[in-house]
């Protein structure tokens, strides 16, 4: 199972999937444009294949250090 979690933004969202370990899997920054979030999508297929169901919302994760950014 993976998890994702978006900070979304105006111009650019920050994303990240971590495995069930907490390890990350992906992180990148999303352009707010329609081929940014294809990029982003190709990018988690990439990663986790095609199953729609191996990747769920991070949005109840208590721990929400495991991604970590770098301002851009």
């Amino acid at each position: 199972m993976y998890f994702f979690g978006i900070d979304v933004a105006k111009k650019q969202h920050e994303a990240c999937v971590i495995d069930d370990q907490g390890t990350t899997v992906l992180a990148m920054p999303v352009p707010n444009t329609q081929p940014g979030a294809a990029r982003f999508l190709a990018a988690v297929r990439k990663r986790v294949g095609n199953d729609p169901h191996a990747v769920a919302s991070a949005s109840k994760l208590q721990d929400t250090t495991s991604c970590r950014f770098t301002a851009s």
